[in-house]
């Protein structure tokens, strides 16, 4: 059996033209990029960027300085920047930290946990319960009434 082959159409040819264009002209236009043309695009991009003089992070914002997760009795499971944890009182937790905190978060978390409980911070600790020098922050659980519940906890800076 034989096969013909037509001429392909201006159109096909337009179109494979323009796809070869299309993927070799950035390689060509590009060239080989070595160290010195990097250098050279980021100093044009970005003059006096470097690591020496970039920041950590920006002005005003909080900074993690101690975290834990606290079971229910009181135990710190996991902690980090806090010297101490303990219950005091049905739902009232103590903490004792290793830098001082300007606010803290806390989050009830695991299935024993009742609906709608929640975890609130008190910075610093006013409790009667919690008014130990080292005592600086505070976590009450419950909704209504002060039940103890596993939370975690974040304080900031």
């Amino acid at each position: 059996m034989k096969k013909i082959l037509r001429r392909p159409s201006p159109a096909m040819v337009i179109a494979i033209t323009a796809l070869i264009a299309a993927l070799g002209g950035t390689a060509i236009a590009g060239g080989i990029l070595n160290k010195k043309k990097v250098n050279k695009i980021i100093t044009n991009r970005a003059p006096g960027l470097s690591v020496a003089t970039a920041k950590s992070l920006a002005a005003g914002t909080p900074q993690v300085i101690a975290f834990a997760k606290v079971s229910g009795a009181g135990v710190a499971l996991a902690k980090g920047g806090v010297n101490n944890v303990s219950r005091s009182s049905a739902g009232h937790y103590c903490f004792d930290l290793a830098s001082p905190a300007s606010a803290g978060t806390a989050t009830p978390f695991n299935t024993p946990v009742p609906f709608g409980t929640t975890a609130l911070v008190d910075i610093p600790a006013t409790s009667v319960n919690c008014t130990a020098p080292n005592n600086d922050a505070e976590v009450v659980t419950g909704t209504n009434t002060f039940t103890d519940a596993p939370f975690y906890a974040v304080f900031v800076k």
